[in-house]
């Protein structure tokens, strides 16, 4: 009886502690992946953000998507989401696949909330523009996720930088001073060879080529760093004249397009073409020809190529041959050497980097590449009712309000700096964006 009474008073204090709260709306979840990894065991800048969002409108509920999971599916479980229609709402779209995306009808247009292009320019700029933070990113950032006036992406405020990652002991073992990295590719080439030692017995390594210098990534984009330390553009942007129908070639960094006769063709539409066919693209594949079929004799022995094969790259992840030591260096992201060494199982201490070396001649030069993601919806957001579109939009914005540490700005626009004051000239895009926004 006492336990009766206990209870029934419990129920009617619950009761009066809610009765004086109003109805809960009824939760919109937004779905987000990549960007809002929770379970990771670290709280990102994003992650806080959205975090915040849902504070402040209750309303919002932020998942993080997970899908189907295969290994070493890339995107085939996204690619079936959207064929399914179970997409998440936002993901990132990377710099050298939003253009495809959008090709594919993956992504939904973010003009409802930017903006329109009202004049038909292809453009959506000045008065056209009802979120103002659009007119505050690089024309080029903007230009890479707009297609036919449409806006697919916005910025991510993170970039990510690719340089050259090398293992310090095994160059030590090698004679080879790491406080004086190579900056041409005959430098290079003489670096490959000292680390490459075909008959080293590697602990734990996968396979039996003993040691080599590099792993050769076969993705398409790691090639476009070399096209342009040998002095050439791997891809050129085309406008046509309104006036004479003429075509005029610009830089894939160029934001102003004004021809040689002064003719202003900022509002025309750009054709981007691939520029590889090129002295300096046949050079930069000549060069990696040699590194993988290249010979040469070391200790009285004919050794062909100082790269791991292909075909012996594709089956593992690459940090895992930095880890073992069955390469001393790879082409990987170099802001965060940390990552990369938690992926290699390596003390970070045995990691450092340089910039990808110039070709030899006065054409050469050294560079990183930057790497410029775009926060996006995914295409089925179109079947949401306008109400959760907003909600959203208003969960994208947060994830791309994100900020990086300052300690890490830091770290990236110092060794960018560093890059673009190592040879007169450098002008490649990371120096140039980044020291522009480097915290004081």
């Amino acid at each position: 009886m006492k336990t009766t009474r206990l209870l029934l008073l419990l129920c009617l204090v619950l009761a009066s502690a809610f009765a004086n709260e109003k109805p809960t709306d009824k939760k919109i979840v937004v779905s987000v992946r990549s960007l809002f990894a929770v379970n990771e065991g670290s709280r990102s800048s994003t992650v806080d953000a959205l975090v915040r969002l849902m504070k402040e409108d209750p309303q919002i509920e932020v998942r993080q998507w997970g899908g189907i999971s295969l290994p070493s599916a890339g995107d085939s479980n996204l690619l079936m989401s959207l064929a399914g229609k179970t997409s998440p709402d936002i993901g990132i779209a990377l710099f050298h696949t939003i253009r495809n995306d959008i090709k594919q009808n993956f992504l939904y247009p973010l003009n409802e909330w930017i903006g329109d292009d009202l004049n038909g320019d292809g453009e959506v700029s000045g008065d056209e523009v009802k979120w103002k933070e659009w007119e505050k990113y690089k024309p080029l950032w903007r230009a890479v996720a707009s297609q036919n006036g449409k806006i697919y992406g916005i910025p991510v405020p993170s970039v990510n930088i690719q340089g050259m990652v090398f293992r310090i002991d095994l160059v030590k073992e090698a004679g080879l001073d790491p406080n004086k990295p190579p900056k041409d590719w005959d430098e290079f080439y003489e670096w490959c060879k000292a680390l490459t030692m075909p008959n080293k017995v590697v602990k734990g390594a996968v396979n039996s080529y003993g040691q080599r210098a590099l792993c050769l990534p076969t993705g398409g984009y790691m090639f476009l760093p070399w096209i342009y330390t040998a002095g050439g553009e791997p891809f050129i942007q085309y406008r046509k004249s309104p006036k004479t129908g003429k075509e005029y070639g610009f830089s894939i960094v160029e934001e102003k397009f004004i021809t040689p006769e002064g003719e202003d063709l900022s509002h025309e539409p750009s054709d981007w073409r691939a520029n590889w066919d090129t002295e300096e693209g046949r050079a930069a594949l000549s060069f990696w020809y040699k590194l993988r079929w290249g010979t040469f004799e070391k200790d009285g022995e004919q050794i062909k190529g100082v790269v791991l094969p292909t075909s012996i790259s594709r089956q593992h992840y690459f940090h895992d041959f930095l880890g073992t030591g069955e390469v001393a260096m790879m082409a990987a992201t170099i802001d965060d050497l940390a990552q990369i060494a938690k992926g290699a199982q390596l003390d970070p201490s045995l990691l450092s980097w340089f910039p990808y070396p110039a070709a030899p001649g006065p054409k050469g030069r050294q560079c990183v590449q930057i790497f410029q993601h775009y926060c996006g919806m995914y295409a089925n957001v179109k079947d949401r009712p306008k109400e959760e579109r907003d909600k959203v939009w208003k969960a994208l914005v947060a994830c791309i309000e994100g900020k990086m540490p300052a300690e890490t700005w830091r770290n990236v626009c110092s060794a960018a700096w560093r890059v673009s004051c190592r040879q007169t000239g450098c002008a490649n895009m990371a120096s140039k964006s980044i020291s522009r926004t480097c915290p004081k």
